[in-house]
């Protein structure tokens, strides 16, 4: 039986689930480390990629004992992405036709993301999918990371539904594990860009898959 087929509500994040930007964010890490003439870590991609923006601004100024504040790498990140993100960053194979099918369903969908409004709004707006999302939220606006639920349980909240009626789609551990913590259905889009996370650390997602096109969404 396909546990999808009795949702009220999805709740999706955004890079590297429904917006084809993973590897455009390690693009853009490369860049800003060769700036500075630092060799980018392999691990660095996967620690930030949970946090909000300005708790990856502290974390890279911590780790790599740089001279800026959060808001000049917040200010040089946007400048380095929000032209992409506006103009080229296209969905996911197979998201597009998979949120519209849900919406025709009845379905209430909602993002939650660790990006920022300036980035994702223009990249939904440009692929067409803006109006069909009831709620919008950030890890910025709850104050925390994906390794805590609040993004997920405030997007229920603005659909109007309680966790257990509502499906999260998220292509990175701890989203996964953290949303699951909360009562939700779980379906993890298997993010083939991902530099250290195993694929047996998503053994507690209820759904396991490797893109929209699989027969699970048909």
């Amino acid at each position: 039986m396909n546990r999808l087929n009795n949702i009220k509500g999805a709740i999706f994040d955004l890079d590297g689930t429904i917006l084809d930007t993973n590897g455009l964010w390690i693009d853009v890490d490369r860049v800003f480390f060769e700036k500075r003439g630092i060799e980018m870590p392999a691990d660095y991609p996967d620690r930030v990629s949970t946090m909000d923006f300005y708790a990856a601004a502290r974390y890279t100024i911590e780790r790599f004992d740089l001279p800026d504040t959060p808001s000049q790498l917040l200010e040089e990140w946007k400048s380095l992405t929000v032209k992409v993100y506006s103009e080229k960053v296209r969905l996911t194979p197979g998201a597009g036709e998979y949120l519209k099918k849900l919406d025709n369903n009845g379905v209430k969908l909602g993002v939650a993301t660790s990006a920022l409004p300036e980035l994702f709004v223009p990249a939904l707006k440009n692929n067409g999918i803006y109006d069909i999302f009831s709620a919008l939220t950030s890890t910025a606006e709850v104050g925390k990371g994906k390794e805590c639920p609040e993004v997920y349980l405030e997007t229920a909240k603005k659909l109007g539904l309680k966790p257990n009626e509502c499906a999260v789609f998220e292509d990175v551990y701890l989203g996964v594990k953290s949303a699951k913590s909360a009562g939700f259905l779980t379906v993890w889009i298997r993010d083939h860009t991902s530099l250290s996370n195993p694929t047996d650390d998503y053994a507690d997602a209820d759904i396991k898959i490797s893109s929209f096109l699989t027969d699970i969404f048909k």
